[in-house]
C-alpha cells in the first residue's frame, strides 16, 4: 500500500475515533442495552402479529385466497406501485435536467441553474416532501406519488449529470465537428455512452423508493407505511 495513502487513512481513522469518544460522552450508558433490546424483542415482537395476513372483514373479501385481501399484502402492493410510477416520472424528468446540468454539454449559464433545482429538490427528505403533499392532497397514495418523484428528481439528476461529465470528450469532440446541435449531442451522443451507468441509478432508485415508500406511509402518504400500527 502506497504511504501516503496508510497515513492519511490512519489519521482519517484516528480523528473518526477521536470524534466518536466525544460524540458517546458516557459509555455508561452501554449498559443493560442488550437487556432492554431482549425486552422489546420479547414484549413488542414476539410472538408475530399474524393477523396482517388473514384477509380483512371489510370490505368482504372476494378472492379466493384471503391473503390478496390482507392489509400486508394490499400495502405492500400498493407501496410497489408507487414506487414505480415515482421512479418512472422521475427518470423521465431528471434526464433533461441531468444534461442542462451536465459541465460539457451545457454552458455555465444554463448548468449553474439546473444544478440548483436538483439540489432544491433533493435538499428535503422524502419524508418532508410527503408531509408537503399530504397537506396539498390529503391522506393517499397520490401524496406518496408526488413526494417520491419530486425527491427521484432531485437525487437521480444529480446521478445522471455526474455520469453524463463522466464520458470520454472524444465522442462529444467528433459530434460538434460534425455540426450536430446540442439536442442532437444530448440524446444521440451523451446519453447512449452513459446508458449503463444511467440505468444501473434507475434500478438503484426503484429499490430505493420501495424500501422508503415504508418510511413516507407512515405520514399518511400511502402505501404499507399507512397500514404499520402494529
Amino acid at each position: 500500500m502506497n504511504t501516503r495513502v496508510f497515513v492519511t487513512a490512519s489519521i482519517s481513522l484516528l480523528l473518526a475515533l477521536i470524534t466518536f469518544n466525544d460524540l458517546v460522552g458516557d459509555w455508561g450508558r452501554l449498559e443493560g442495552g442488550w437487556s432492554n433490546l431482549v425486552i422489546f424483542f420479547d414484549e413488542s415482537l414476539w410472538p408475530p402479529n399474524w393477523s396482517v395476513l388473514e384477509a380483512q372483514s371489510y370490505p368482504v373479501c372476494e378472492e379466493r385466497v384471503g391473503l390478496f385481501c390482507s392489509v400486508a399484502w394490499i400495502g405492500m402492493v400498493e407501496t410497489i406501485k408507487i414506487a414505480f410510477v415515482s421512479t418512472a416520472f422521475g427518470f423521465i424528468i431528471a434526464l433533461p435536467l441531468a444534461a442542462f446540468a451536465a459541465n460539457n454539454l451545457s454552458p455555465k449559464w444554463v448548468s449553474f441553474p439546473a444544478r440548483v433545482i436538483l439540489s432544491a429538490m433533493r435538499s428535503l427528505p422524502s419524508i418532508i416532501w410527503a408531509i408537503l403533499f399530504v397537506i396539498i392532497f390529503d391522506i393517499g397514495t397520490l401524496a406518496g406519488i408526488f413526494a417520491m418523484t419530486f425527491y427521484t428528481v432531485g437525487y437521480l439528476g444529480k446521478l445522471q449529470f455526474e455520469s453524463i461529465e463522466g464520458i470520454t470528450n472524444a465522442p462529444l469532440e467528433a459530434s460538434r465537428a460534425m455540426g450536430m446541435t446540442r439536442a442532437e449531442i444530448t440524446y444521440l451522443v451523451a446519453i447512449p455512452e452513459s446508458a449503463n451507468n444511467l440505468l444501473s441509478h434507475l434500478m438503484f432508485m426503484f429499490e430505493y423508493n420501495v424500501r422508503h415508500g415504508t418510511v413516507i406511509g407512515l405520514v399518511g402518504a400511502g402505501g404499507i407505511g399507512l397500514y404499520l400500527n402494529t
